[in-house]
């Protein structure tokens, strides 16, 4: 059963008026099918676990990407480096 199908339910318990209301009584002859406590709970923790998982993860690719770029910056200061010395002239030429 869709949510669509339970809408429509509802509407029609709540009647023809100009502010739809449901009372009680009403209320009360609207079935809906629940999974057990247990799968429900089950189906929570999961989602939970999921949830922090993928926190975990996003935070630890910031962490290597953080990682990544303090590299490439220190390999950048060194190349910026030799390219005031003759020591990146040489690197390229294999040392001649």
């Amino acid at each position: 059963m869709n949510f669509y199908v339970i809408q429509e339910r509802i509407k029609n318990l709540s009647g023809d008026t100009a502010k739809p209301m449901i009372n009680i009584p009403r209320l009360k002859e609207l079935k809906l099918l629940l999974p057990p406590l247990t799968l429900q709970e089950e189906f929570a923790r999961i989602v939970g676990a999921e949830r922090r998982s993928a926190r975990t993860g996003v935070e630890g690719l910031r962490g290597h990407m953080a990682e990544s770029e303090r590299q490439a910056e220190g390999l950048f200061q060194s190349l910026l480096a030799l390219s005031f010395t003759e020591g990146l002239a040489q690197s390229f030429d294999g040392g001649r």
